[in-house]
This record gives C-alpha cells, sequence and structure tokens, in this order.
C-alpha cells in the first residue's frame, strides 16, 4: 500500500463525490503539449487500471512522485470536499482509500489520483484522474478518441441534448466504455474556467481527465 500519501477514509465516499469534482472541454487546437495529460492518462491509468496497489506502483515506476494533498490548493480542495462526503452512517462498512502523486511534464505540473471505493457486497471501483489545475483552456477530444480507439458518447456542447451546459461553466467529453477495455467505465475529459461558479462545488479549475474500473472479484479458494 503506498505510503504516506495513500489514505484511507472509513464510511461511506460517495462514488459521485470524484466524478461530480471530476466529470466536468470546449474544442481548441492542439498544440504539442497539450495532449501531456492524455499521453499521461494513458501511460498512468490504463494499464494497471484493475488495481489500486498495481497503478500506485506503476505511477511512481513511471516517473510520478508521491504527495500529500498540501502540495496544491486545488488539490487539497478536491481531497477534502471527498473526505467530507465520506461521513455515511448508513454505510460504515463502505471506504475509500487514495494516493497522489505530482509530476513536471514539460511546463506543465500534473497531479495523479489514484483511487479504490470499496462497497462490500456492492462494488469495488477503481478510479484514476489525471489534473492540469494550470490550464487556462481546453484542449481537443481527438486525442482521446484515438487512445480510446472509441467514438465521443457525448458533449456538454451539444445544444440539441439534455447534456448541454454553457461553456463559461464548464465542457465536458464523454467516452462509453471502451470496447477494448472490459469493466472501464465512462471516460470524461473536462475543462472548468477559472471564473465558473462550479469551481466551488467542485473544488478547482483546470483540465480533468479521469475514468474508473470495475475491480474484478477475487474467487474464493476452496
Amino acid at each position: 500500500m503506498p505510503t504516506p500519501a495513500s489514505h484511507y477514509c472509513s464510511k461511506a465516499m460517495p462514488v459521485a463525490l470524484f466524478h461530480a469534482s471530476l466529470m466536468l472541454a470546449a474544442p481548441a487546437a492542439n498544440a504539442a503539449g497539450d495532449n501531456a495529460i492524455v499521453d499521461a492518462f494513458g501511460k498512468a491509468c490504463l494499464p494497471e487500471r484493475l488495481s489500486f496497489e498495481k497503478s500506485s506502483t506503476r505511477a511512481e515506476a513511471i516517473g510520478w512522485k508521491q504527495v500529500l494533498q498540501s502540495d496544491n490548493p486545488e488539490l487539497a480542495n478536491v481531497i477534502a470536499k471527498g473526505v467530507a462526503a465520506a461521513n455515511d452512517p448508513e454505510n460504515p462498512d463502505w471506504k475509500m482509500a487514495y494516493s497522489l502523486f505530482s509530476k513536471q511534464t514539460g511546463n506543465r505540473r500534473l497531479y495523479l489520483v489514484v483511487t479504490r471505493f470499496y462497497a462490500p457486497e456492492v462494488l469495488t471501483l477503481i478510479g484514476c484522474y489525471v489534473y492540469d489545475f494550470n490550464a487556462s483552456k481546453p484542449i481537443a477530444p481527438e486525442a482521446v478518441s484515438k487512445l480510446l480507439d472509441h467514438t465521443i458518447a457525448y458533449s456538454t456542447l451539444d445544444k440539441t441534448g439534455d447534456a448541454y451546459i454553457d461553456p463559461s461553466q464548464i465542457v465536458s467529453y464523454v467516452w462509453g466504455p471502451p470496447p477494448s477495455l472490459p469493466r472501464q467505465f465512462d471516460t470524461y475529459l473536462s475543462f472548468i474556467p477559472e471564473n465558473s461558479p462550479l469551481v466551488e462545488k467542485t473544488g478547482f479549475s483546470g483540465i480533468v481527465l479521469k475514468s474508473s474500473a470495475s475491480e474484478p472479484r477475487l474467487e474464493k479458494t476452496k
């Protein structure tokens, strides 16, 4: 288990916690550095996506440095909101573990959050989130479509659907479960502008690329 940046929150950590904070990007021309977050996500989040421990170990092996939430105010905000949401007296056996990492990629300081949400007899989710808190503009989604070998399911830019949100608040692209990645759920590429009213709700502005997968249940040996 990674230390010291691996923490366990007893009681419930609703899956919606990180989803609400992270599931929240408008198209823009891709400069060479714009795909840094997509490349980081592909290398850190997908290879060992079904295991919290293996994903955390891999992160360190490919150059991510473990950090505490105090390493960045917005990282601290996101985690604090998660801890606050963890208090669910009705489900005291639900738990959330998380490991925090940081990595300098060119002129970008990226943050990686790996999570394990454990709800006995319900499900176990492994989440992986890559943040660029300093991003001032969104990036185009094509690199994510290529990485996942999958098309976009919907976007908050689509005024013809129920998902539309004013892009001054947030723009998100969502990919459904990729056929090539069994047990994987939706993937989200999102940008929240600095002056968006959603900053107070989510605790951060900038870009996040995230997804989650269901951890396989271990077969009991006789």
